[in-house]
């Protein structure tokens, strides 16, 4: 595998890392959220019936994939340029000196 496919695979894996920890958020959010609305639907619903309630569950899901996709996309960039672009293969491990003892 050379360095550019590589490096796609590794940016691709952790938009999909971030587009899944974001999918989280939003059902941890829309859960709870459910559950004030079985508590108190005319305190909570803000006006909206269960149909409108529903579409702004739908957009509110995808505004926060997309977050998680652009949120995955950076630090993809990031951890590549860390990891194997610094100044040698794994010199963020080196700076912090995680695996590599001083001699």
């Amino acid at each position: 595998m050379n360095k550019t496919t590589k490096k796609k695979l590794y940016i691709a894996l952790f938009i999909f890392l971030g587009f899944e920890l974001f999918f989280l958020v939003a059902v941890l959010f829309e859960t709870l959220y459910t559950d004030l609305l079985r508590i108190d639907f005319q305190k909570y619903g803000f006006g909206l019936s269960w149909q409108g309630l529903e579409a702004v569950g739908f957009a509110g899901a995808a505004i926060f994939l997309a977050i998680g996709s652009v949120y995955g996309l950076g630090q993809g960039k990031y951890w590549w340029h860390e990891v194997y672009e610094g100044d040698g293969k794994g010199a963020f491990l080196r700076k912090r000196k995680i695996f590599f003892k001083k001699k």
